[in-house]
């Protein structure tokens, strides 16, 4: 259970933080538990014609509570008030994500990760989104063959990361992507070497703000939840 990549609620509630899209499915179980603590998992079971006995339901947040969280980048602290913070540092990256508040500028290597879910989907890029694969060399004015010469690069590097995709936004900022990049992957195609390049210049470090929090009212994990 979890937004569509190219859905703003995917980006804003830090999927994008996410390994990949099995992970993703845990995040959106860690918000359910969340927004319905175990309630939502014994409306499940009774579902299937199970019985449901022991403690009461465990206490979840108010639909009050998690918007003030969201708005002001809480909701990590809301997680851990809940009791979910062994649940929450299973994703390493998510509280460097959330502790923004909402519709605050993020580092481009966010929008960059989101960039590669409209690879071949007939939709709009955001312009954060946009803005972020520039960032990172993906221009408008690149051949579609280029384009894809790039977006293959950064995913085989994104898979061989140790996970710190914060490390690879430091060394764009700094002018070291080229370097960064052949620490971890060899025989790097010189068309893309060429153009990391030309990264070296003095660089922004955030896309601008995207979509504020009103956008979640009546939305995906209102949706999903019978709010007491």
């Amino acid at each position: 259970m979890h937004p569509n990549p190219t859905d703003d609620l995917w980006y804003n509630f830090g999927f994008c933080a996410c390994r990949d899209e099995r992970e993703e499915r845990r995040l959106g179980g860690l918000y359910a538990k969340l927004v319905s603590g175990d309630k939502i998992w014994k409306d499940y079971e009774m579902s299937l014609g199970g019985k449901i006995t022991g403690p009461p339901d465990t206490p979840a947040a108010n639909f009050e509570e998690f918007w003030e969280a969201y708005r002001d980048g809480n909701l990590v602290a809301l997680m851990d008030n809940y009791g979910l913070s062994q649940d929450r540092t299973q994703f390493p990256q998510l509280e460097s994500f959330l502790r923004e508040p909402a519709g605050a500028p993020r580092p481009h290597v966010w929008g960059l990760r989101r960039y590669f879910e409209f690879e071949g989907v007939h939709v709009d890029v955001p312009a954060h989104v946009s803005t972020a694969a520039h960032a990172y060399g993906i221009s408008s004015d690149l051949s579609i063959r280029e384009r894809m010469q790039m977006i293959s690069f950064y995913k085989q590097l994104w898979q061989t990361l140790d996970w710190n995709p914060m490390e690879m936004e430091e060394a764009r900022q700094k002018g070291t992507l080229v370097e960064y990049a052949q620490s971890y992957l060899q025989n790097i195609e010189q068309d893309v070497v060429r153009r990391l390049e030309k990264l070296k210049l003095p660089q922004e470090n955030v896309s601008g703000s995207i979509t504020g929090p009103f956008r979640i009212v009546g939305t995906w994990i209102w949706d999903r939840v019978d709010w007491r």
